[in-house]
C-alpha cells in the first residue's frame, strides 16, 4: 500500500511516486482543431438559445457560451437594463484564449440596447474581436440575399414588436406584414410548440414579401426552416440561423451549412450572388 504523500512531497514531487509514472509527451494542436471560435452571450432566463445554436454550428467550429443576468419580463426597459451585466459576462468566456467572434443571443435585446452600444461594451473586454447579434445578422442576411421586403413573425408583446418593426424599417427594409404571439415572459418563448410555429408561418400573409423573418432566438425553429421554405416558396430567415451564419462569415469559415435553408447555403458566397440581388 502506497504511503500517503506529505505536504513536502506534494510541493516538490515524490521521487518514489514519480518513478512509477510514464511520461508520454504530446504536442497540442493549437489552433488546428477548430476553424472558428465563437463566444456566445445568452440570457440567464433563456431555455433554448444554446440548443438552437449548437444544432446549427458545425463540429469543426467551437461555440462557447456564458449567461448574462436579465429579467424574465419582456419589455424595452428590462431589455435595456441587461447592459449592466454584459461586460462581466463577456469576460467569463476563455479570457486567456483567442476568439474569432463574439455574439449576443437576443434579437429584441440587441435592438433595445443598440447595436453600437452592444459592440462597445463587449469590445471593452474583447478588443478587436468582431461582434454581432441577431438583429445585425438578420439585416446582413437580407442584404446578402438582396431582400428588401419581409413578412415579420415575432413572439413578443405588441409594443416590443412595433419597436422592432420600426428598427427594420429604419434600416431600409419594408415590413409588409407583422404577426406576434404577444408573450410577456422570456420563459414562455422557448416553450412555444413547433406545431404552432409551423401553423403560424403557413398562415402568415406573404403578399409583396421576398422572405419570411421569424424573430427571437428562444423560438425552437431551426429544424423547421426547410419545411417552411418548401411550403411557402420563399426564403425563411430566423434569428438563430442568421446569427450563426453571420458569426461564421465573420470568423472566416469556409463551408456552407446544408439543411438550414437558403441562407445556410450562402456562407461562402459574396453578397452580389444573393437570390434577389440586382
Amino acid at each position: 500500500m502506497d504511503k500517503p504523500l506529505s505536504p513536502a512531497d506534494m510541493a516538490t514531487g515524490s521521487p518514489t511516486i514519480a518513478s512509477d509514472i510514464t511520461l508520454r509527451p504530446v504536442v497540442p494542436a493549437l489552433g488546428a482543431i477548430w476553424k472558428a471560435r465563437i463566444g456566445m452571450i445568452d440570457l440567464a432566463s433563456g431555455l433554448t438559445g444554446e440548443e438552437e445554436m449548437h444544432a446549427i454550428i458545425p463540429e469543426d467550429a467551437l461555440l462557447l457560451t456564458t449567461r448574462v443576468m436579465n429579467s424574465n419580463t419582456i419589455s424595452l426597459e428590462k431589455l435595456s437594463e441587461i447592459r449592466g451585466d454584459l461586460v462581466r459576462a463577456a469576460m467569463t468566456i476563455t479570457p486567456d484564449q483567442p476568439l474569432d467572434v463574439m455574439i449576443y443571443c437576443c434579437t429584441s435585446g440587441a435592438i433595445a440596447m443598440g447595436e453600437e452600444e452592444l459592440e462597445r461594451l463587449i469590445q471593452s473586454v474583447r478588443p478587436g474581436v468582431p461582434v454581432t447579434n441577431p438583429f445585425t445578422a438578420a439585416t446582413e442576411a437580407f442584404r446578402h440575399l438582396g431582400i428588401e421586403r419581409i413578412s415579420f413573425l415575432a413572439p413578443y408583446t405588441p409594443d416590443v414588436t412595433a419597436y422592432m418593426r420600426a428598427a427594420f424599417i429604419a434600416k431600409g427594409f419594408e415590413v409588409m406584414h407583422t404577426t406576434t404571439y404577444g408573450l410577456e415572459l422570456d420563459s414562455e418563448l422557448g416553450q412555444v410548440l413547433r406545431e404552432d410555429i409551423i401553423q403560424t408561418a403557413l398562415e402568415q400573409p406573404l403578399e409583396g414579401a421576398q422572405a419570411l423573418f421569424i424573430s427571437c432566438t428562444a423560438l425552437r425553429v431551426v429544424s423547421l426552416i426547410e419545411q417552411i421554405e418548401t411550403a411557402i416558396g420563399l426564403p425563411v430567415i430566423t434569428s438563430n440561423q442568421a446569427l450563426a451564419w453571420h458569426a461564421l462569415r465573420l470568423a472566416g469559415y469556409d463551408r456552407n451549412l446544408d439543411g438550414f435553408g437558403t441562407l445556410g447555403m450562402t456562407i461562402t458566397c459574396s453578397r452580389n450572388e444573393g437570390i434577389f440581388a440586382k
